[in-house]
């Protein structure tokens, strides 16, 4: 069975290869079911829903998610998107 996987991001152009890639069809070949949603709310939502469980993983600003961390936020940074 495939591995779902819930990608929360902002609807801007930078986040465009998460698209094509999943349109493509490069995440299920690696047996990856990418959902994407988008949080035009920004950081504070996509930390919200890390938290509440209603997202796997963000493509975020770092203070914010810094911040949810300091504050008692479950959330962990696994890497850099530039």
């Amino acid at each position: 069975a495939a591995v779902k996987l819930k990608v929360a991001g902002v609807p801007e152009h930078f986040n465009a290869p998460w698209h094509i890639a999943r349109d493509r069809g490069l995440f299920a070949k690696e047996n990856i079911e990418l959902e994407w949603n988008d949080y035009p709310g920004g950081t504070g939502a996509m930390t919200k829903a890390l938290n509440d469980g209603s997202t796997d993983i963000a493509v975020l600003l770092t203070e914010g998610i810094v911040k949810d961390i300091a504050t008692g936020g479950s959330s962990k940074i696994v890497g850099v998107y530039v």
